[in-house]
């Protein structure tokens, strides 16, 4: 397949995506500003209403990611003491 035609179906599905990402967010959006969406969250008995609050979270709190940190000290690099040394020897 060439790669105007791959380039060609990634924008269709990029458009398509959109869309129905659009219509979702309207659905939800209307969901939510008629009052509905409160009036059944409240309905739920605790458990399910708590359940119901950390699904949610996961849309707004960003999932918290690992990080690789590499704390070795470069021992082969010469100090401040090392640098002074050497400069006072460069000036006798």
């Amino acid at each position: 397949m060439a790669q105007e035609e791959k380039n060609k179906k990634k924008k269709v599905t990029n458009k398509i995506n959109a869309f129905t990402r659009a219509v979702i967010q309207d659905i939800t959006a209307d969901y939510y500003f008629s009052g509905l969406m409160s009036e059944d969250i409240a309905q739920l008995p605790p458990k399910e209403r708590l359940q119901m609050h950390v699904e949610l979270m996961k849309f707004i709190v960003p999932k918290p990611q690992s990080v690789d940190i590499n704390l070795k000290a470069n021992l082969s690099a010469p100090g401040i003491e090392d640098t002074l040394r050497r400069l006072a020897e460069d000036n006798e």
